[in-house]
């Protein structure tokens, strides 16, 4: 796949090895991207990442994380086809693949990986969240490997308690902005008066039973 695109003056013109497939492990709304050259893991070797999350590469199944899934709605709406995929999240994601390849980061503003970045979105969102928006989202942070420190932040979220991504350092100087949006999701489950309590236990209980 050819990439030729600008951003902020900066032209990148440049060749990947991919395979995009309509079914996607990670989204029922959005095709997988998979960059098959060893791009990926060569710039995780040349930049010293251990983790290739850190290049937005999901870890299950090798593919591209090219938006949180509360923008798939927005970044690829309903009737949109391959070409409109490729046009848009395809050569941005790639694009800024071989920015990092050539900087060591990101042309633009992003977010974490995985239920992080989530609540990143949701420090961004001005729009208020409904229960089924609330019941969508506790799932992804029932699915984390650590999933008792999404549970103790949901619960009663608290700065100086060790940060959800699994660092040791204190939540708010690690990831302050995923802190503000886990403050922003708790506000809203207060306001639609859901009890922060169950919303976990039943998550857990509907992934146990495959629901």
């Amino acid at each position: 796949m050819l990439i030729n695109a600008e951003y902020e003056g900066e032209i990148i013109n440049e060749r990947f090895d991919v395979r995009i497939t309509k079914a996607n492990p990670a989204s029922d709304r959005v095709p997988a991207l998979y960059e098959t050259g060893g791009r990926t893991n060569a710039i995780a070797a040349k930049r010293g990442l251990a983790d290739t999350r850190d290049l937005h590469r999901n870890p299950d199944n090798g593919s591209a994380c090219v938006c949180v899934k509360q923008e798939e709605a927005t970044r690829f709406p309903p009737s949109s086809d391959l070409s409109f995929f490729i046009d848009g999240l395809a050569r941005d994601y790639l694009y800024g693949l071989a920015f990092y390849d050539r900087h060591g980061r990101w042309p633009w503003g992003e977010r974490a990986h995985g239920s992080v970045g989530l609540l990143e979105f949701y420090a961004d969102n001005d729009e208020p969240l409904t229960n089924t928006d609330i019941e969508t989202i506790v799932p992804y942070f029932v699915r984390e490997k650590n999933w008792l420190e999404f549970d103790k932040q949901l619960r009663r979220p608290k700065e100086h308690r060790a940060c959800i991504c699994g660092s040791g350092e204190p939540f708010g100087k690690c990831h302050p902005k995923a802190l503000q949006g886990l403050l922003a999701l708790t506000a809203e489950i207060d306001r639609l008066g859901m009890k922060r309590r169950s919303l976990f236990d039943r998550a857990r209980t509907q992934l146990a039973k495959g629901i």
